[in-house]
């Protein structure tokens, strides 16, 4: 079965990266590729209505995803390999948590 384009699963999932939208996936494919079967952590700022934490899930077979948002509600989108973090990007305590909680694992070379 062939695997679908990191912009096919945007458009799935409803992500406004894809590129009928902003156009972001395909480049975001071409320098994730490499990844897309590693065991990494990936760390997604601002999850809105949580269409990228599942584009990622989908792209990423063996990825844990964390996902950070200032709105408690965006707990609801956690789920067996995404996890929610609640805090703002502005806050350094919060970002110093995160730095020592996940370590995301996309290196290049």
């Amino acid at each position: 079965m062939e695997e679908l384009s990191l912009d096919l699963i945007g458009i799935a999932e409803g992500t406004d990266k894809h590129s009928l939208h902003h156009g972001y996936l395909r480049h975001y494919e071409r320098l994730f590729r490499s990844f897309r079967d590693e065991p990494i952590e990936l760390l997604e700022i601002g999850i809105a209505a949580g269409a990228s934490l599942r584009t990622w899930r989908r792209f990423f077979s063996r990825a844990r995803i964390i996902g950070v948002d200032v709105n408690p509600n965006c707990v609801r989108y956690s789920s067996d390999n995404i996890v929610v973090e609640i805090g703002s990007q502005e806050d350094p305590a919060f970002c110093a948590h995160l730095c020592r909680t996940y370590q995301p694992s996309l290196h290049y070379s």
